[in-house]
């Protein structure tokens, strides 16, 4: 597999393209979310028409780096959780934190 080159950039910024850049189903999934408010993976991902592993990867990933929350936590053991859907919220500071990063990255007034 090719290996690409990738430039320096600060955490932030690293952050802000790992939550928004270059995959459109990342975006639909935050958008999702964004306009319904709390949903379930199943939600989302007939909302968007992406497959449910690829929604719940992205939750997943969202979720490992703040950009959502699940109720109830993913890292509440499965027995306890049993028969309760988790519901997956954006995290509106955390969003916007990243929003700005990439603004100030690509020269954009404020």
């Amino acid at each position: 597999m090719p290996r690409y080159v990738r430039p320096y950039a600060s955490s932030a910024i690293e952050a802000a393209i790992d939550a928004f850049g270059g995959n459109h189903a990342k975006v639909a999934v935050l958008g999702y979310l964004a306009k319904h408010g709390p949903s379930t993976a199943a939600e989302v991902a007939e909302g968007t028409g992406l497959g449910r592993p690829t929604v719940k990867a992205h939750l997943y990933q969202f979720a490992d780096s703040g950009v959502v929350v699940a109720d109830p936590a993913r890292t509440m053991p499965v027995e306890d959780r049993t028969g309760q859907r988790v519901r997956y919220t954006v995290v509106s500071d955390t969003v916007q934190s990243h929003l700005d990063a990439l603004k100030s990255a690509l020269g954009l007034p404020d």
